[in-house]
């Protein structure tokens, strides 16, 4: 009996100095770890703190009747901040600031009941501004310029509900005009006037059929869904060159 109980308190303290070696040095002794999410959290009432598993801050902030309500902070792996704003009743609001891996900062604007609202500025990671525009209900509305990393405009248009509408004018990098034309709701129509290089040759190409944007080739940009953390868009896909022709308009002057 005695060798039972001897191995039962052994197996107890064995358990109670490994949780102690895997706790990271300086977490607070209420912290417990989440093994299905590998962060450690402390939380009260009003109060939420969630460290990455080799603790390192991942996210601070105040809560209201379990929800986040109030300022909140949000880091990266390597300790760099990631986002930061405030929440209502769980719902972004308010002014945003999101930032790249670097501490650089990536983005800024405000949120509104959870979505993008009103005037936002994209940068690239060498502080030099990406896009800015406007957004309404977290989607795209209004006037969009987007720009190389040298600072010329790339494309001047319009998006209504996140699709790009009206007319729209794209730039080579030294400021020569590439390619102008309307869109109807993402869609390319009517003339569209194409130059393969800047200053020319230039032409006319006529849509007529449906077909989707062809001219830029790259990724766009994703909206935030109401009431979702802004660490789904934080680090999206690297921009293609731009000073190549898209695979669309290799061949455009062949025919």
């Amino acid at each position: 009996m005695r060798r039972i109980l001897a191995l039962f308190f052994s197996i107890i303290l064995t358990g109670t100095l490994a949780a102690n070696q895997n706790r990271p040095t300086g977490l607070p002794e209420g912290a417990r770890y989440v093994a299905a999410h590998r962060v450690w959290v402390q939380e009260s009432a009003s109060h939420q703190i969630v460290w990455y598993a080799d603790g390192t801050k991942k996210s601070e902030g105040d809560l209201k009747q379990g929800q986040r309500d109030g300022a909140w902070v949000f880091f990266h792996a390597n300790g760099n901040k990631r986002a930061e704003g405030s929440y209502t009743a769980g719902r972004m609001t308010g002014p945003w600031k999101l930032y790249y891996k670097s501490g650089k900062l990536q983005s800024e604007g405000e949120y509104r009941n959870g979505s993008k609202q009103g005037p936002w500025t994209v940068y690239f990671e060498s502080g030099r501004k990406k896009s800015d525009g406007t957004y309404a209900g977290g989607l795209k509305n209004g006037p969009w310029t987007e720009y190389y990393e040298s600072g010329a405009v790339f494309f001047k248009g319009i998006y209504v509900a996140d699709l790009a509408h009206g007319q729209w004018i794209y730039y080579f990098q030294n400021g020569a005009f590439y390619q102008g034309g309307t869109y109807s709701e993402d869609v390319r129509t009517g003339i569209w006037k194409v130059c393969i290089a800047p200053g020319g040759p230039c032409g006319e190409e006529i849509m007529r059929q449906n077909e989707p944007p062809r001219v830029s080739g790259l990724p766009k940009e994703q909206s935030t869904p109401a009431g979702k953390d802004p660490m789904s868009i934080l680090d999206g896909p690297a921009p293609e060159n731009r000073e190549e022709l898209p695979p669309s308009l290799q061949n455009w002057n062949k025919d």
